[in-house]
């Protein structure tokens, strides 16, 4: 409170990423979480009206951390980390999943998947950073962090996901102090049987809930990425997986290895 929130000229008051507890400080935002970007997700008490203005700071040209770039008709805008200042104007898959994770809007999640897919260039992994205006061009052929938090964004899309008993699987929801039912600190899964817990009374501005998602059928999805006017998006339930095979220690080596016998 003291030293780290800083007056910026056209953001207002935002979140500093380092300072030193002497009045200087660094504005910027770094990919890797925890990051600036992953407050909410990670639980952090915050104020809204400046986690809003440092928001727009990150997403803005004064974060020097902040790229653009346009490949194959796919614009990507997120932010890169000095660690990979090897390659040009470098966004970081990871910034834009955690984008994705904070965010409560349905399309917009959606787009980000999309972006995110095409940003892999098709090695159907998520990278370390990417140029956004070659993806080809690459850090880390595989990289298991940004694997598993896309896994946990496109899970977020789904209202019942992974299995029915688990509960239905809940976003990072603004977190409102005066509706105890509905504090959710980071993704999670929530046990529909159990009473909610009720969180400890703090003064702390009252923010607008997060309505609960609708669940998209693939073609829903595509259309609303893709923008197709001719037809609206319809809504319709997504099937249940079903649950996994426990395989041996050989069939799960013949799996891997594309064994054509069994």
């Amino acid at each position: 409170q003291q030293y780290g929130i800083v007056e910026h000229t056209n953001h207002g008051r935002i979140y500093a990423y380092e300072v030193d507890g002497l009045g200087n400080y660094l504005l910027m935002d770094d990919a890797n979480v925890p990051s600036l970007l992953s407050i909410p997700y990670l639980g952090y008490d915050y104020d809204p009206t400046i986690f809003v203005n440092t928001k727009r700071f990150l997403f803005s040209k004064d974060n020097p951390m902040f790229h653009e770039g346009k490949h194959d008709g796919v614009a990507y805008a997120g932010i890169g980390s000095p660690h990979t200042k090897f390659i040009a104007s470098s966004i970081w898959p990871m910034a834009m999943i955690m984008e994705g994770l904070v965010s409560n809007n349905a399309t917009h999640k959606v787009v980000l998947v999309e972006k995110l897919l095409a940003s892999s260039a098709g090695t159907g992994w998520m990278h370390e950073s990417f140029n956004p205006n070659n993806p080809a061009n690459f850090s880390r052929p595989w990289f298991c962090w940004p694997d598993s938090l896309f896994a946990e964004l496109v899970m977020s899309l789904t209202e019942a996901c992974p299995r029915p008993e688990g509960g239905g699987y809940s976003i990072k929801g603004w977190i409102d102090r005066d509706n105890a039912a509905h504090v959710v600190r980071g993704s999670v899964f929530m046990k529909p049987t159990l009473s909610p817990t009720p969180h400890p009374t703090t003064p702390h501005p009252t923010t607008p809930m997060a309505q609960p998602l609708p669940q998209l059928s693939l073609d829903a999805a595509m259309q609303v990425v893709r923008g197709s006017s001719d037809t609206k998006p319809t809504l319709s339930p997504t099937p249940m997986p079903q649950p996994l095979t426990q395989l041996s220690h050989d069939d799960a080596l013949q799996a891997v290895r594309g064994s054509s016998d069994t």
